[in-house]
């Protein structure tokens, strides 16, 4: 899951603990955590009815198309092989989606990431050492990356 397009840097840009943070993420010094369940939330600013419903709802329309055409077969071929979808390949596209859309906009701009951090969701690691960190929204990122992050 590390084949997601990150926003593009501005050197001005890189001044500051989200510079910190930012840098220190691309140079691999330092572990983003993105939890799954808390972005996904409808509070979440990164949840979208779009992306976790109509998938859903697709499917089970091409059950209900397959059950009027062919009856109690079609049914159940069909829901065999939605079922396997939904249950097996739906969730990590869905987790994909997510993750996606998290970075762009925790790396995007202090303000994304501010929002994120409010929101919960987000955890970091240093790489050298897992056991220091920082998780949202209790912890305080800024000290976090002015204390480990700094030069």
């Amino acid at each position: 899951m590390t084949d997601t397009k990150l926003p593009p840097a501005h050197p001005d840009a890189l001044e500051g603990p989200h510079g910190l943070v930012c840098q220190a993420y691309l140079n691999g010094d330092m572990h983003l955590g993105l939890k799954y369940l808390e972005l996904n939330k409808r509070s979440s600013p990164v949840f979208s009815w779009f992306t976790n419903l109509i998938p859903y709802a697709f499917l089970i329309i091409i059950v209900g198309n397959y059950t009027y055409e062919y009856g109690y077969i079609g049914f159940s071929a069909s829901l065999i092989g939605t079922g396997a979808l939904m249950f097996f390949f739906m969730p990590r596209w869905l987790a994909k989606k997510v993750r996606v859309r998290a970075l762009a906009m925790a790396l995007g701009s202090e303000a994304g990431w501010d929002k994120l951090w409010a929101a919960g969701g987000i955890g970091l690691r240093l790489a050298k050492d897992p056991s220091i960190g920082a998780d949202s929204p209790g912890d305080d990122w800024r000290v976090f990356a002015n204390t480990y992050l700094k030069d």
